[in-house]
């Protein structure tokens, strides 16, 4: 940066596009701190132009820095609070990290259900069913042990039939079914699954699911044995 020193050791009556050129930067950036009020107005010459001063190019600089440090250009006043802007700072390069994780994972496990293994179980579960595979999916609970797991088990006739057969009793779940769907969970293309699951937060507000009081009850039970087998695990 080149001072172009005026009237011994003092800078003023400066134009903006002298200041700029000073500072690096362009007049309409410096416009800009003016308008969102990072930068003070600068007094005026009986001309009109903004009189700038070596106080105001120190001022811009301080501002320019704030912001190459990461800290928004909506923040960068004379009264920053420097450890909350650090602190804000931590955070923001905390959840750019847990991105960064989660792009990460989607290279190497895919995003969404992969293929074959959605074609498949789109042909096997009911609609409801498939789109819960999905929000699994994407929310980052299943892993790529899932998909394998589920693959083998799509591939199985013998699961397969007991997946077709669970949700023909689903369809109209009564408390004397409970016992044979249970058993069919167990045996189905669900098999060996709850425990291939990422820990993670999936859960509902009441009466999103649109469940029958069987079915509400059916669920509730078999959620507290899986929890209760993974806690066993």
């Amino acid at each position: 940066m080149t001072l172009p020193w005026r009237n011994g050791l003092e800078l003023e009556n400066m134009k903006i596009s002298e200041v700029a050129a000073i500072v690096g930067c362009t007049p309409r950036a410096i416009r800009h701190y003016h308008q969102i009020g990072v930068l003070e107005e600068p007094p005026r010459l009986s001309n009109g132009y903004r009189n700038y001063r070596i106080t105001d190019i120190a001022a811009i600089v301080r501002i320019r820095a704030l912001i190459a440090a990461g800290i928004p250009i909506e923040s960068a006043s004379q009264t920053i609070d420097l450890h909350a802007a650090l602190q804000s700072l931590d955070n923001r390069i905390q959840s750019l990290e847990r991105q960064r994780a989660q792009l990460l994972r989607y290279l190497t496990e895919g995003f969404g259900i992969p293929e074959p293994i959605a074609t498949k179980l789109r042909s096997t579960v009911p609609t409801a069913e498939f789109e819960m595979w999905e929000l699994m999916a994407f929310s980052g609970i299943t892993t790529e042990k899932t998909w394998q797991v589920v693959e083998q088990n799509l591939n199985n006739p013998h699961l397969v039939a007991n997946t077709l057969r669970f949700y023909a009793l689903w369809s109209d779940l009564s408390d004397s079914d409970f016992d044979e769907a249970a058993l069919l969970i167990d045996d189905s293309i669900m098999k060996d699954i709850w425990q291939t699951f990422r820990e993670g937060d999936l859960s509902f507000p009441p009466g999103a699911l649109s469940l029958s009081p069987p079915q509400e009850q059916f669920l509730t039970s078999m959620a507290a044995i899986m929890i209760n087998r993974l806690g066993s695990s």
